[in-house]
């Protein structure tokens, strides 16, 4: 029986060497639950300065305005979006759960039957936050679609003046500092 032959050999150690052995093991087992505590605080943000929480966002009327968008699709939006409002929270709270809508008239769609890549842009309203922001995102039904820049598949970014329509949001941030619509017509057929 195992545990007989471990009791056996703890009880022939020296007493110095099994306390060693004792502090040894704990050791090791502080090290292993604070490196477990780094790593998982590591994969839980990009940026420790601006980490955004979990949220859920609506977009009251994503259905009439883009018909037929992947589910996955709108994930990555909602995501993105508070992402950006986390940005221009101004140090308040952000609410857990925003209601957005798509403009009325900006939602556009492409489609590059070539590279088989889906395309839709539109300015997002939120109005208890009182921010717009414009949002891109592409898609393929092809997974594995190469053509489609991973990095830039959806960009929420700042309005232009002349999009917004809340007098407050004189400032605003995003990820892509005012080169989006750049890497927008360099990742897309002209």
């Amino acid at each position: 029986n195992f545990i007989n032959w471990l009791t056996l050999k703890i009880n022939k150690l020296n007493p110095v060497i099994f306390v060693a052995v004792v502090f040894q093991i704990i050791f090791i087992i502080i090290i292993v639950i604070t490196i477990s505590n780094i790593i998982k605080d590591q994969q839980g943000t990009t940026d420790n300065s601006d980490s955004t929480p979990s949220s859920h966002l609506n977009i009251t009327n994503i259905n009439q305005q883009i018909p037929n968008l992947p589910q996955s699709g709108f994930a990555e939006i909602a995501f993105s979006v508070y992402d950006t409002a986390w940005l221009n929270r101004n140090n308040r709270e952000l609410p857990t759960t925003l209601t957005s809508n798509i403009r009325e008239g900006s939602a556009t769609r492409r489609y590059f039957e070539d590279i088989d890549i889906h395309q839709v842009n539109f300015i997002l309203d939120i109005p208890e936050l009182q921010q717009s922001y414009q949002v891109n995102y592409l898609w393929s039904k092809d997974q594995n679609n190469s053509h489609i820049p991973t990095n830039y598949k959806t960009m929420v970014y700042c309005p232009e003046d002349s999009q917004k329509v809340y007098s407050n949001q004189t400032s605003c941030q995003d990820r892509f500092a005012g080169t989006a619509t750049q890497i927008i017509s360099q990742s897309l057929p002209h």
